[in-house]
């Protein structure tokens, strides 16, 4: 089986080298990756969110389908594939914000599509939950009014910064 191999940049986005992500994480802490993370909003307006399962590296964090841009990949290309992977769904997606994150070391793209189908768990390897919740309750939970709940940090973070950009996209008639 091949590692999967992605690109490492620096502070401002310059590519500077593809290698196995588990090796170089370990071996350079400076060097920034890619990620995308994807809004799905059902006709009702709520947010389609996912509970990792437990054997997997972010056990029990709900999150929005989410992932690595792999190399020579685009953002858009691969958040194509994480939302197939991850839910088994295929629509149009539209990007919201690309924000850099220094903690995490990463620039993450934020995208928005729309759907109504609630994802099947069977044969599912990454995730154990899938539900649909309004912007309103998510943001309620995250902001910890009784949520026992955990919430992954870019969601949370693009939220802090985002919420009015995330709630006109939601509210559009079409996405």
């Amino acid at each position: 089986m091949t590692k999967e191999t992605i690109d490492f940049f620096d502070e401002k986005e310059n590519f500077i080298l593809t290698a196995n992500k588990e090796t170089k994480y370990k071996e350079n802490k400076e060097l920034y990756i890619r990620g995308v993370y994807i809004f799905i909003v059902n006709d009702k307006k709520e947010i389609l969110i996912q509970r990792k399962k437990e054997d997997h590296g972010k056990f029990n964090r709900w999150e929005i389908p989410s992932g690595h841009v792999k190399s020579k990949e685009s953002f858009e290309e691969a958040a194509k594939r994480e939302l197939r992977e991850e839910t088994g769904i295929s629509v149009y997606l539209k990007k919201i914000k690309i924000m850099k994150f220094e903690g995490q070391k990463e620039f993450d793209a934020f995208y928005i599509g729309s759907s109504n189908l609630l994802p099947d768990l069977k044969n599912n390897s990454e995730v154990d939950a899938f539900e649909f919740i309004s912007l309103k309750n998510l943001l309620k939970e995250i902001r910890g009014n009784g949520s026992s709940r955990l919430f992954a940090p870019q969601l949370i973070k693009f939220l802090e910064y985002c919420e009015k950009d995330l709630n006109i996209f939601i509210n559009k008639s079409k996405i």
